[in-house]
């Protein structure tokens, strides 16, 4: 597990706990204001907590190979995402605010179980 204490390292700008087994996130890990990599990729997180959305710096989200049904529609907040990567995963929608994301340039969703994508 990680510390919940993360709010203490608040200069922080990259983040990388990919190939562990977390199954869950502390909630201190979204008041990283400075963060603009996270990458949270090969592990075991079911869904993510809507404070994602307040992680406004952030420029690219890896959360490949986990075990992802949905993504929160907070994930539209996050306006200068250049990158977001959540492939093989369990999503079978994205929510309709990844429209919102207008720096968007890489969008992976290889792999899951999606039957239909947002409008926008």
């Amino acid at each position: 597990h990680l510390p919940e204490d993360l709010d203490n390292l608040d200069k922080l700008q990259k983040f990388l706990a990919r190939n562990n087994r977390l199954a869950e996130l502390p909630a201190a890990l979204f008041s990283l204001r400075d963060l603009v990599y996270l990458d949270l990729s090969h592990n075991q997180l079911p869904g993510l907590s809507p404070a994602l959305g307040g992680l406004s710096l952030l420029v690219e989200l890896i959360l490949d190979d986990n075990a992802l049904v949905a993504l929160p529609p907070s994930l539209g907040d996050l306006r200068k995402l250049s990158r977001l990567s959540a492939g093989k995963n369990q999503l079978s929608c994205l929510p309709d605010s990844i429209g919102e994301l207008r720096q968007l340039q890489v969008l992976d969703v290889s792999e899951n179980r999606l039957t239909s994508l947002p409008p926008s």
